[in-house]
């Protein structure tokens, strides 16, 4: 088996191509163990096997288990930004902007990779609290930028009545949430549940203080 040790050894020192390759590999595998037995399950050996090096290597790059968890959590919350953040299609109002990015955060939440990520950073309070805590708030603002700036947009642009963005963002934020846990339970029949009266967030901008 041509593992990443192997090519390492046969090939020496490796180029920065074959670092980021590396880097890439040991952050999935990280990812794998740690979703599937959660982060004191997962040992560094057993991650390093699942890649073909050694737990030397990663600790050579990773000098902790909680900074290889801080990399794993960055790397989900990099391609969510990037996943939200694509294009929107030339909407002719920052309004629609900030509808259609949070249609696609409403997406993710429901998704299982958002249930996992999710319950990754809750275990961290635990078992990582005091070297974790600082990192959390650095990881919301990873999460929500996106909307955020959306948001600001449409409040410059007169779309919405001009209030504190970030308090704006969290009461988004809030109604998406209950409508993915509704749609969850049942309550809302569809994935169309931001449509649907008393389960998305466009007939609730008004009342949420968020006027149009």
């Amino acid at each position: 088996m041509d593992t990443i040790a192997e090519r390492r050894r046969n090939a020496g020192r490796p180029t920065k191509a074959e670092a980021t390759a590396l880097d890439e590999a040991i952050l999935v595998g990280a990812r794998a163990a740690f979703f599937d037995k959660g982060v004191a399950e997962a040992s560094m050996d057993e991650i390093a096997a699942s890649i073909g090096v050694t737990k030397h290597t990663i600790y050579r790059r990773f000098p902790s288990k909680a900074a290889l968890l801080d990399a794993v959590i960055e790397q989900q919350l990099r391609a969510l930004g990037e996943s939200i953040q694509a294009p929107t299609g030339g909407a002719s109002r920052p309004l629609d902007d900030l509808k259609t990015v949070a249609r696609r955060f409403f997406d993710y939440t429901i998704s299982p990779d958002s249930g996992r990520l999710v319950s990754l950073i809750q275990r961290t309070e635990g078992q990582f609290s005091a070297e974790m805590k600082p990192k959390w708030k650095r990881w919301e603002t990873m999460a929500l930028g996106p909307l955020r700036e959306r948001m600001v947009a449409a409040q410059v642009a007169g779309d919405l009545i001009p209030n504190d963005p970030d308090e704006a963002t969290f009461v988004l934020v809030d109604m998406l949430d209950g409508a993915a846990k509704r749609l969850r339970l049942g309550n809302c029949p569809s994935s169309e549940v931001l449509g649907q009266p008393g389960c998305g967030f466009s007939g609730g901008l008004a009342s949420s203080g968020l006027e149009i």
